[in-house]
């Protein structure tokens, strides 16, 4: 079965991994190489317990989110909304 993971590397320099298609599936390492032994193992833990969501990748976009401390959310749950902003198809985000 073919499945869609996501990874990142974190700021403590952790590779981070997600199956989208299965809940709570994630895992992390300090090298793709122990990544990629533990994704095998965890895809195969969450598949024991659930069946993958079909669900076809599109593509990866990034956003920024700006912080306002003055902007309250309907019904006071949040002190601060976000709001955040779409980059052209194909852009990283990153101004040169």
């Amino acid at each position: 079965m073919k499945l869609h993971a996501i990874i990142e590397k974190d700021e403590d320099g952790y590779y981070v991994a997600t199956v989208p298609a299965l809940q709570s599936c994630y895992t992390q390492a300090k090298t793709m190489k122990t990544l990629r032994k533990r994704l095998d193992e965890v895809v195969r833990l969450c598949m024991a317990k659930e069946r993958p969501v079909k669900m076809e990748f599109i593509g990866v976009q990034d956003i920024e989110v700006k912080l306002s401390s003055t902007a309250h959310c309907p019904g006071g749950r949040h002190d601060r909304v976000s709001e955040f902003s779409r980059f052209p198809a194909g852009s990283t985000g990153r101004q040169s």
